[in-house]
């Protein structure tokens, strides 16, 4: 139902998990003025496109994050899932920012940077906690109310 409130939390957070796979988390500058855009999938040179490091581990878990908000949003007749299914995303979202942030000082460490910028999509999986965590209580709230009228029945 798209009326409820807790589902346009989901969609926003689906939406912003779907262009994290295209967005840039951070831009990078090498030692040989070198552009380099580190993304979801790796790290890849800004004008060739070339990929120079990949990272498999957080594109297949934004893979499954993005899959799970894709399921929960379908599941708001069973909202006791649908809320343990929103916990799970907001386990797995701390996990793919500790990840990303991994891979990054993994990059800063492997590669000569000289200067760095985060993107936007840095704060993705930020604002998807935020996001997710509202809309669980939205879904606690809506269960309780379902359960205090089988209770007047």
């Amino acid at each position: 139902m798209i009326q409820r409130i807790q589902t346009l939390y989901l969609l926003l957070a689906l939406i912003l998990t779907f262009m994290l796979f295209f967005l840039p988390v951070a831009e990078l500058l090498s030692g040989n003025n070198q552009l380099l855009e580190f993304k979801s999938s790796g790290l890849f040179d800004a004008e060739t496109d070339e990929i120079i490091i990949q990272t498999v581990p957080v594109t297949i878990l934004l893979a499954v994050v993005t899959s799970l908000y894709s399921f929960g949003i379908l599941l708001y007749k069973r909202r006791i899932l649908q809320g343990r299914i929103c916990m799970l995303n907001i386990l797995l979202l701390v996990g793919l920012a500790g990840l990303l942030f991994f891979y990054l000082n993994f990059v800063f460490r492997r590669v000569d940077i000289t200067g760095s910028s985060f993107r936007i999509g840095a704060l993705f999986p930020v604002i998807c906690i935020i996001l997710t965590y509202l809309a669980y209580r939205g879904i606690h709230r809506d269960e309780k109310i379902v359960r205090s009228a089988d209770t007047i029945r």
